[in-house]
């Protein structure tokens, strides 16, 4: 999926909580069981995509971000199991970010 479409974002990211802050950014963000917010921002006309891990508390545990991001693609082929997947412009054959929100949340990043 092309995230600059956001038609096919909401469609993307089911029922999710997705909120617009100022035009040409999406946040999308969503808490684990033990409180743990992941939220993934997305700067449509520059075509970044910011991470940030927000503790129960509400302190940033970590942030990064990476640029030319060209598509993700979601996998939600196994029950109970959902996977995002960040692939870098020119680079499509492996993703620069996975990004699992359940069962739990996790980051993999490849920045080979």
């Amino acid at each position: 999926m092309n995230f600059y479409d956001r038609i096919d974002f909401l469609e993307f990211f089911d029922t999710e909580r997705i909120i617009d802050e100022e035009p040409g950014i999406i946040e999308y963000k969503i808490a684990s069981s033990e409180g743990v917010t992941l939220k993934i921002s997305m700067i449509t006309c520059e075509g970044r995509v910011n991470f940030t891990l927000i503790s129960k508390a509400g302190i940033e545990l970590i942030a990064f971000g990476f640029d030319d991001i060209a598509y993700i693609t979601c996998d939600k082929n196994k029950p109970g199991l959902i996977r995002f997947l960040f692939y870098r412009e020119g680079k499509e054959e492996e993703p620069v970010v996975t990004v699992l929100v359940k069962p739990t949340i996790s980051l993999s990043l490849n920045t080979e």
